[in-house]
């Protein structure tokens, strides 16, 4: 599992999808339907980086991309679980580990994932991130319905039109 979180540690929607944008090499491995796609075209005025939408197959430039949940938020159901083979979607149900690891990228500069331990509170619905050695001390904490809502496994570019027309599909 992969997120981004904002300059004071917290899972924001706006924040996530300008910082793929913005930091397009570094997102690009995580995201749905961008391997084996180019990393650059030129639409005029040189080279830049390009996605391809997956509806419609057509190369843009990243800048112009929307991001996309590929099952869409509202559809998302949560089964918490102790599987070792977890963390991802069957259908529209992600199989969310009680305990594991997870990576944070922090929106600065170097932007280098942090590989944190995690640990689930199904009654309050949270995601307690610490370090591996200090698992008593909380360094990141967010719900479990804005790690759904910015979890880079289900985020997919799309061109604005063809991610206008999908909808909740």
């Amino acid at each position: 599992m992969v997120v981004t979180v904002s300059v004071r540690n917290r899972l924001i929607w706006r924040v996530t999808s300008q910082q793929i944008r913005e930091h397009w090499s570094v997102f690009k491995p995580y995201l749905k339907g961008t391997l084996g796609t180019r990393d650059s075209w030129d639409f005029g005025k040189g080279n830049e980086p390009a996605f391809c939408c997956p509806e419609c197959g057509r190369y843009y430039p990243v800048f112009t991309a929307t991001i996309d949940h590929a099952v869409p938020r509202s559809l998302i159901r949560i089964e918490y679980t102790d599987s070792l083979f977890s963390n991802w979607f069957v259908g529209n149900t992600f199989k969310l580990k009680r305990t594991g690891m997870i990576s944070v990228i922090p929106f600065d500069t170097d932007m280098r994932a942090l590989r944190l331990d995690y640990r689930v509170d199904e009654m309050r619905g949270i995601v307690q991130c610490y370090e591996s050695f200090s698992p008593g001390t909380v360094v990141l904490e967010f719900s479990v319905d804005d790690l759904m809502e910015n979890l880079l496994d289900n985020l997919q570019p799309m061109c604005a039109y063809c991610n206008s027309c999908k909808g909740n599909h």
